[in-house]
């Protein structure tokens, strides 16, 4: 029998196994396969001692780190403090044609500064002020603040009432107290400590932002050559900012200079275009343009689930309270350890800008990482997890307690210390305190079918026996193949009790059987 069900058995089960039809689905509604690829990291790439975050892959290319292949070995889900090293090799799932418009400076191109950029810096000043109360600021985000659009004015830093540098500037909401350096050319300067909205801490200086402004900032010019991507576009459809952490903080079109020019500014071939930022983020600029695609397969979607690692589909929940948040608003990478690979909405897959999309009613989000994560979404209110097996993390630091209770179980019975009913009750009681499993898991796992089945024909097996009916058949049995020998009558209540399993559960025909066999 065992050597039928290893050499010809297994050819008979169908090919699709039952656990890969979701996985199916979601390929096929997601097209995973086609939207995962490699990037490799350059020897002399500026990327290199980089962290994931850093490396701004997600912000800038809308890419989504899944794993990584070093030396051989492959992390799966690194973490977003992982250290980037030469010859890495970076799978990622977002769309491939971001990469290719950014490799190769063929949309921006890094200059050397000239004269603009000293002329813009010597015109640009700083101040130190803060909110003060009654402002109109307090209660509103950077982005709704209008400073940039409405006051030409940029801010380098934001510090807390209690002086601690702020780095989350994007979503902090301002309040009384917060200190602000401003940048921007004197006469703005000077029009903004006017008003109301905020009150002088320092007097105006004029050129560089001092080097004690958090971090050191650093100018870079960058031309739009012909055919750019950017050319048309806004300077906030740029990205630059969101993207790069670059402001721009100077126009050069046709040898008329602008400084902090509108974010309605639209971009125009030719046009030399001065940014700031720190200087890790220049050189991370530079870095992303020399990535090039070195592999792309559907077969690289195969690799990336493990007994740790894995991949869900999730629902906004009928309860949910998130519905027109952002994930960035959620911080969802950082409170759930989860990476979202993509929305799923009106049956279209959306891959970019997934940071910054409202959440709505109806939407999946295709979820990647950590398994134990994936449990903890699972127990969050708000949202469904469509495949509950894959948010089951095996506990693997439990596999020798449970196998050390396993063999005291079977020990104990085999050597008739303890009924083997006894030993396996105390073992699921040992299984449940040490936690091999918890009390939920060892309901959902008891086939209560079975056992109210079992219960049933019990009685009707103690009334078959007492009744005499055993006996009959038993006799009857006898009497056909008795004379045959005794295995010919082990064989025909082996033949009689297979046909009955055709008509009656396994469980229920022991019961039956167990009194004419004896």
């Amino acid at each position: 029998g065992i050597a039928f069900v290893v050499i010809v058995g297994k050819r008979l089960l169908p090919k699709g196994a039952a656990s890969g039809t979701d996985k199916n689905g979601i390929e096929s509604a997601y097209e995973i396969g086609s939207h995962i690829f490699t990037i490799e990291v350059p020897s002399t790439s500026t990327l290199v001692g980089r962290s994931l975050t850093e490396s701004r892959l997600g912000s800038a290319l809308y890419l989504t780190v899944v794993g990584l292949q070093r030396a051989g070995e492959l992390i799966l889900s690194p973490r977003a403090q992982e250290t980037l090293h030469a010859g890495d090799i970076i799978i990622v799932h977002g769309q491939s044609d971001q990469v290719s418009q950014f490799h190769g400076s063929r949309h921006l191109q890094v200059e050397q500064p000239g004269p603009e950029t000293a002329e813009i810096t010597g015109r640009l000043g700083t101040a130190s002020v803060r909110i003060g109360k009654g402002s109109p600021l307090i209660g509103r985000s950077l982005a709704e603040s209008g400073l940039r659009r409405d006051h030409h004015v940029h801010v380098l830093a934001l510090g807390s009432p209690a002086g601690e540098c702020l780095r989350e500037v994007r979503r902090h909401r301002f309040e009384e107290g917060d200190g602000l350096v401003l940048q921007g050319e004197q006469k703005a300067l000077e029009d903004l400590t006017e008003t109301n909205l905020v009150e002088l801490a320092e007097p105006l200086t004029k050129g560089p932002a001092d080097a004690s402004v958090c971090e050191l900032l650093s100018l870079c010019s960058v031309r739009v050559p012909e055919g750019s991507v950017l050319a048309g576009r806004n300077l906030v459809e740029s990205r630059l900012g969101n993207a790069f952490g670059l402001t721009v903080v100077g126009l050069v079109r046709e040898g008329s200079v602008t400084c902090l020019p509108a974010p309605e500014e639209t971009v125009q071939p030719g046009d030399l275009l001065v940014v700031q930022g720190l200087a890790r983020d220049i050189d991370v600029f530079e870095g992303l343009q020399d990535l090039e695609i070195s592999d792309q397969s559907s077969q690289l979607a195969a690799e990336l689930e493990s007994q740790q690692i894995g991949m869900a589909e999730v629902l906004l929940s009928p309860r949910t309270t998130l519905a027109g948040k952002t994930l960035n608003d959620l911080l969802f990478r950082d409170h759930y350890g989860l990476s979202v690979l993509a929305v799923l909405r009106k049956g279209r897959a959306c891959r970019s800008g997934l940071q910054d999309m409202p959440l709505q009613f109806g939407d999946a989000l295709l979820v990647y990482g950590p398994r134990q994560s994936l449990e903890a979404v699972a127990r969050d209110e708000d949202f469904l997890v469509l495949d509950q097996e894959a948010a089951q993390a095996p506990r693997l630091h439990k596999a020798p307690l449970a196998a050390l209770i396993m063999a005291t179980v079977l020990l104990s019975a085999i050597l008739g210390f303890v009924p083997i009913s006894i030993a396996a009750l105390t073992g699921v009681a040992a299984m449940v305190v040490g936690g091999c499993l918890t009390m939920e898991e060892a309901y959902h796992s008891i086939e209560w079918k079975v056992i109210f089945l079992i219960a049933g024909m019990l009685p009707l097996g103690m009334a078959i026996e007492n009744t005499g009916a055993a006996q009959m058949g038993a006799a009857a049995l006898i009497g056909m193949v008795g004379d045959l020998g005794p295995r010919w009558v082990v064989a025909t209540l082996f033949a009689v009790t297979v046909l009955g399993t055709q008509v009656i559960p396994t469980a229920a025909l022991v019961v039956l059987m167990a009194p004419v066999a004896l």
